[in-house]
């Protein structure tokens, strides 16, 4: 909700303590992400992202349209991450679709 009103900080505040209680643990990474990113901080924004990922959120189908990392859109880690992902994504779908 903070987030949606354009409180980045107060958002990123209230996500660290999602987190700590370790609510949703890669959602909330994500979110984490989301709110660095619209608070101007690609470093931390970036960092969650990974954390996100490690911890099994499927970044690539959020991230992808996800207009709270539209701050990271221009940052070339951010598009390796996803250009990536792609790849990943890619895979799997030509694995699934093979016959035995």
């Amino acid at each position: 909700m903070q987030l949606r009103a354009g409180e980045a900080a107060a958002s990123r505040e209230s996500f660290a303590r999602a987190l700590d209680k370790n609510y949703r643990r890669a959602t909330t990474l994500y979110d984490l992400a989301c709110s660095s990113a619209q608070a101007g901080d690609s470093e931390a924004a970036m960092r969650w992202l990974s954390q996100a990922e490690m911890a099994g959120m499927d970044v690539y189908s959020y991230a992808q349209n996800d207009g709270d990392l539209r701050p990271l859109r221009s940052d070339d880690r951010f598009r390796a991450m996803m250009d990536r992902l792609d790849r990943r994504h890619q895979d799997r779908k030509s694995k699934g679709n093979k016959k035995s």
